[in-house]
């Protein structure tokens, strides 16, 4: 009886250390793996807020700026399967009140997928006060067509800065693993001023812990003005760390510190470079 008893309790004890393993193994697994996914609902309101320091030096004179804006999204139903529509509008900004300009008056809207692929993106609205046309009629021609289009130019360039948030992979990620989001810009026209700029940011998983993954993200941006006789060439490159809330599905918050060196010719009768470095803190959170 005795015997058996021992064996018994021999079983139990073999059978709960096997258990143990695939417990731990299991455990092990998902601490050190994650799939990421949008979970943006219809009818929920998320917020975010980007606060950013740019220290530049030009000519021999070394200037500080900060700035600070706030976009408000709402999340709308959309009309296939894993898709949502999102409208995203400019809440506050640190130079509302400068030269008149008024971004909450600009409102973006997109068809989101769970992955995050955009597709649709518009806007409406104009943060650039009206110019009186005898102002416009007393501009040089070229001028005054870039006057007029100012408050498209300034919409379109706040575009990379409401929708910030990269498309992510379908496939399963462990430690280690990496994924790239491209961002391109086309601003202007060959008429007036242009700009293109190209983003290119790498994602890498570094840690998966009580429903956050963390990464180490490497960014590097490409940008090239013209118009009006002159030009402008940038490079940016910049590091940050980043968390995905797994639960929530959104980033939640990211640190990115980025160095810009420039080099520009003929721009308003000057050339010559320019450098600077910029700390640009992101937070996201459901309202």
């Amino acid at each position: 009886m005795r015997v058996g008893m021992n064996l018994s309790a021999f079983r139990l004890a073999a059978m709960a250390a096997v258990l143990l393993v695939a417990l731990s193994s299991s455990v092990g697994l998902a601490a050190g793996s994650c799939r990421l996914g949008y979970k943006i609902k219809p009818g929920q309101v998320w917020q975010s807020k980007v606060d950013s320091q740019f220290r530049s030096s030009a000519m021999g004179v070394e200037s500080t700026n900060s700035s600070n804006f706030s976009v408000r999204y709402r999340v709308m139903e959309g009309e296939r399967k894993g898709w949502v529509k999102i409208e995203g509008r400019i809440v506050s900004h640190s130079s509302r009140s400068q030269g008149g300009v008024d971004y909450s008056k600009l409102a973006y809207t997109a068809d989101m997928h769970t992955s995050g692929e955009l597709r649709n993106i518009k806007h409406t609205g104009s943060a650039m006060p009206p110019i009186p046309e005898e102002q416009l009629a007393a501009m040089p021609p070229q001028y005054a067509d870039m006057m007029r289009q100012s408050g498209e130019m300034m919409a379109r360039a706040m575009q990379m800065g409401v929708f910030w948030f990269p498309e992510l992979p379908e496939e399963k990620l462990t430690i280690g693993d990496s994924f790239e989001a491209v961002q391109k810009s086309d601003i202007g026209s060959s008429s007036m001023m242009q700009s293109q700029t190209v983003v290119k940011t790498e994602y890498t998983l570094e840690d998966v812990s009580q429903g956050l993954a963390y990464f180490a993200v490497r960014q590097r941006a490409l940008s090239k003005t013209s118009g009006m006789g002159g030009s402008t060439d940038s490079k940016t490159a910049g590091k940050a760390d980043a968390i995905f809330d797994l639960e929530q599905g959104m980033w939640v918050e990211m640190t990115m510190k980025s160095k810009t060196s420039s080099s520009y010719a003929g721009m308003g009768g000057m050339s010559g470079e320019m450098g600077g470095v910029n700390i640009s803190r992101y937070r996201m959170h459901l309202k």
